[in-house]
């Protein structure tokens, strides 16, 4: 499972780093929080690490994401060609 997982590692890295473009509504969620982090009155540097929390956070759900749907497309695909296989 690691090797399966590191291979699926690079290709979600591969893929966000050529293709990173951001959907309208995560851009919008982003600037919530930025603006949300302007009004708690946080020194700078609190406010920076809890960005950082959050932003990595929120990476490692989308990486996960993205694991456990190509996972589960793989295994979709497996499934559906094995009942088209010639017997």
């Amino acid at each position: 499972m690691d090797k399966d997982l590191n291979m699926i590692r690079n290709i979600y890295d591969d893929y966000n780093n050529r293709n990173g473009q951001e959907l309208p509504e995560t851009m919008q969620a982003l600037d919530d929080m930025e603006k949300y982090l302007e009004t708690i009155g946080l020194p700078k540097q609190q406010k920076e690490k809890l960005h950082d929390l959050i932003m990595a956070i929120a990476c490692e759900n989308e990486r996960q994401g993205f694991y456990h749907g190509f996972s589960a497309g793989l295994q979709l695909a497996s499934e559906v060609h094995s009942l088209y296989r010639p017997k």
